[in-house]
């Protein structure tokens, strides 16, 4: 193949996000090239299924009435790729055989699961099934089909506790441990602020003003830290935040706006003071909960507890016992393939939707 074509920067991964069901009756597909390297891109496709009589051969043969070829156009280019995207619209068997031509100044080429080719190769295989990628089936149950008004959604993510500060519900132990609220940073994960749902309330009509359709709050579970991603209760609203009232009180008045809640599910691992988690230090394997997590080797606990927040080493994290996220000890990583950890984060899921009416949940 005489060809200045940079056959190594051409890429197609069949089934995945090169090559996906967008509908029902849509394939979407995608292609890098080099950059510059193509003037453009058809879809050679067919469906490998319809046959019809051979007269000649006395066989059965592939359809090349059938063959169509669609016009894909460039959707980007960095500096070193082109990228390529057309759709497959309409097949009446959702089977799928695919490939590409690729028209360049020194001629067209065939691009296949096997082999990249010139026209004259292309043209002793063109009804070849074997020679072109394979999409096997449209499955509807492995369609996305997320709710209607998700399209056309404004987000804004809400850090509770920087975000504003109305009267506090929270105890006056708490309020009495938040850092000054113009302070220019939160220098630790300890360091808390006083932001809570009240005043979240008090800016819904700021919020309706900037247009946004949808809230999306880093997590409000109780949690000894401003972030919340070491959750310790998943069934309460943490105190410094407010309360659970304070919580549907916010919903009621976002959906009275217009605007939707979504909550951060943190379901891949809980925090230190998590009960459970608490339950397999004091029990070993003789916990419960044991096999609700990742543990490697007793004791659970290598190193003193009342310095789960305090300052790893590299070499400490790596030998830890259990495993976390991120090499964090103070968040030990759930088995979610345990089927009663599914159990209970999927009851996690549905008790805030259908008691507090919250319209969606952020995944990680």
């Amino acid at each position: 193949m005489n060809s200045q074509l940079n056959k190594h920067a051409i890429s197609h991964i069949p089934k995945s996000k090169d090559a996906y069901a967008y509908d029902a009756n849509t394939l979407h597909l995608r292609l890098r090239t080099a950059k510059d390297d193509v003037l453009a891109v058809k879809i050679a496709t067919f469906d490998p299924y319809l046959w019809m009589p051979d007269e000649e051969t006395d066989t059965w043969v592939i359809d090349k009435s059938m063959f169509s070829e669609i016009k894909m156009v460039k959707e980007h280019q960095n500096e070193l790729y082109d990228h390529w995207f057309g759709e497959i619209k309409e097949s009446d068997s959702l089977r799928i055989r695919y490939g590409f031509l690729l028209e360049t100044k020194t001629g067209v080429y065939y691009y296949g699961p096997y082999q990249l080719c010139d026209s004259e190769v292309y043209d002793s295989i063109r009804y070849t099934a074997g020679e072109y990628f394979n999409f096997p089936y449209i499955n509807s149950e492995d369609l996305h089909e997320p709710p209607s008004w998700v399209s056309s959604t404004v987000w804004y993510q809400i850090f509770p506790d920087r975000f504003h500060k109305a009267e506090s519900t929270a105890p006056e132990s708490l309020s009495a441990n938040h850092m000054a609220w113009n302070e220019t940073c939160m220098v630790q994960n300890k360091h808390h602020f006083g932001g809570n749902l009240s005043g979240v309330i008090e800016k819904l009509p700021y919020l309706k003003e900037l247009g946004i359709g949808g809230i999306y709050f880093t997590p409000i579970f109780k949690s000894p830290s401003s972030h919340k991603y070491d959750t310790s209760d998943y069934f309460e609203i943490d105190p410094s935040f407010g309360t659970k009232a304070d919580f549907k009180r916010l919903v009621e008045s976002a959906h009275a706006l217009g605007i939707k809640v979504m909550l951060d599910a943190v379901f891949n691992h809980c925090g230190f003071e998590h009960p459970y988690w608490q339950d397999v230090i004091s029990k070993g394997s003789k916990s419960i909960y044991w096999n609700w997590f990742h543990i490697f080797k007793e004791p659970v606990i290598n190193f003193d507890p009342k310095e789960v927040y305090g300052f790893f080493s590299a070499a400490q994290r790596k030998n830890l016992s259990y495993r976390t996220f991120a090499f964090e000890p103070s968040m030990p990583k759930w088995n979610t393939s345990n089927p009663l950890v599914k159990e209970y984060l999927l009851s996690i899921g549905k008790y805030w939707i259908e008691e507090y009416k919250i319209d969606g949940w952020r995944l990680d």
